[in-house]
């Protein structure tokens, strides 16, 4: 398997997958050739998207081998559920029905080359069986397929019938989990949010959530914790520490949803007040990168864009009390700059590590006019984004099984997550990092160990399977 004339994987032998590999968004060209030649039996092109997951299968036949692109639902699934669907990719099969040894089919007739759609599944270990749409017993049952809460399921039948090899490879991704297990704070159904302080001149304040007492004497260029709450609307108030909640200088309503994070940045001067509440995106990433926005809350500075020290930007024209979107990239230490916008000489410069992995956050703040523009740098764990075969290592079972439990699944427990109830968080200081002003414009102040920017933007994240070819 070559991607844009790098080898992905070699020797990948029939009915076997590929780990996911990351991929810049983009259009890429994608060779499958048999192993040890250089003439490819497929030479196709696959357009990769910001924040997608794909699965790129060979399906056919020896005469007229083709790759099929499948986009992979990596939402958050229902809580309690897996997600499942079904490739058939068995070329003398017309339909193909898979079900539940002894009970009721999942999926049903499903054409040559078609997808059914994705559906709930309960986590559990199952028979899982394959039929013809007219057969009246299963050409074959397949043991012990894993089904765990949180993860989606692509079941690619693959194999001939003619030939009796008919089998299932069930393909397991991860895929968002609620704010909650990855931040161990609350449950399933409560929203995270963290406050973050950017509106200079206020001085230290209290975060008030619905009427309680939430952060207290929060600092300047400081954040909290990651604090449960409740999902749906609720009521934020910003006061001078020490200040009762009804003498608000900011008193909004933001709607929560659950099992999302976010960041409640306060800004803008103190007779002038706003919330910029944004979503934290914990979806999983690619092994070895990062994902990264820009939130310009500034005073006075204009319009930024946020680059590499002589190279691309990352962020161009953000406006202040705006987000930037978030984008996919490499870890590794560089040299990042805030710059005015479509200018290149920088106003704050600063070396930035990145940590694969981790969701950043970058807060412009600071007011232009007397120099103490910087950046506070917000991190945020994730999962990686993986991909493995769900069955044991065992060989099909020709005819109808007898299941231990015929369609009672194995229960799989998710990990625990602690329930907490909303408590008063202690401001996170920051220890400032050097950064390096340019000119006079600024001075970086920034949390120790949870800067980053990379250079090569990698948007997006790429699956490569092989499925059979005869």
């Amino acid at each position: 398997m070559i991607v844009d004339g790098a080898p992905v994987a070699q020797g990948l032998a029939f009915g076997a997958a590929t780990e996911y590999a990351p991929l810049p968004a983009g259009d890429h060209q994608v060779q499958v050739m048999p192993a040890g030649e250089t003439s490819p039996l497929i030479d196709t092109t696959v357009t990769a998207e910001t924040a997608k997951a794909y699965i790129v299968t060979v399906l056919g036949t020896a005469d007229a081998p083709e790759a099929q692109v499948l986009d992979v639902n990596i939402d958050a699934t229902t809580a309690g559920q897996a997600r499942i669907r079904l490739l058939n990719a068995v070329p003398d099969a017309g339909e193909l029905s898979v079900g539940i040894a002894g009970g009721d089919n999942l999926f049903e007739n499903v054409a040559f080359k078609g997808t059914s759609d994705y559906r709930d599944g309960a986590p559990g270990t199952y028979d899982m069986t394959v039929s013809l749409p007219d057969g009246a017993e299963p050409i074959v049952t397949v043991p012990g397929i894993q089904l765990t809460e949180g993860s989606v399921y692509d079941f690619i039948a693959l194999g001939e019938v003619g030939g009796g090899t008919v089998t299932l490879l069930p393909l397991a991704t991860t895929v968002s989990q609620p704010c909650s297990m990855i931040l161990g704070v609350g449950s399933a159904q409560d929203a995270c949010v963290r406050f973050v302080h950017a509106a200079g001149g206020t001085g230290e304040v209290d975060v008030f959530v619905g009427g309680q007492l939430s952060a207290q004497a929060l600092a300047f260029g400081s954040a909290t914790d990651f604090v449960n709450f409740p999902a749906g609307d609720q009521q934020f108030q910003i006061t001078t520490t020490g200040s009762p909640a009804n003498t608000a200088l900011l008193d909004t309503t933001q709607t929560l949803e659950a099992g999302q994070a976010y960041d409640v940045i306060v800004a803008g001067p103190t007779d002038n007040l706003q919330a910029i509440a944004n979503e934290v995106d914990l979806t999983p990433l690619p092994t070895g990168q990062s994902r990264l926005r820009v939130i310009h809350a500034a005073q006075n500075a204009g319009n930024v864009d946020v680059g590499i020290a002589n190279g691309a930007n990352l962020v161009e024209g953000l406006e202040e009390n705006a987000s930037s979107e978030y984008v996919t990239v490499d870890a590794g230490t560089v040299a990042a700059q805030v710059r005015a916008a479509g200018e290149q000489t920088p106003l704050l410069e600063t070396n930035l590590d990145v940590q694969e992995g981790m969701v950043y956050d970058v807060v412009a703040l600071g007011n232009a006019n007397d120099e103490s523009f910087s950046l506070l740098v917000l991190t945020a764990p994730t999962m990686a984004r993986q991909g493995e075969v769900a069955t044991p290592a065992a060989a099909p079972v020709t005819g109808a099984a007898t299941p231990a439990a015929i369609g009672t699944p194995v229960p799989v427990e998710a990990p625990a997550s602690p329930v907490v109830e909303p408590v008063i968080a202690t401001p996170v200081g920051a220890t400032p990092v050097a950064a390096t002003p340019v000119e006079g414009e600024g001075e970086g102040a920034v949390e120790d160990g949870t800067d980053a920017v990379d250079g090569a933007v990698d948007d997006a994240e790429g699956a490569l399977t092989q499925t059979p070819t005869t």
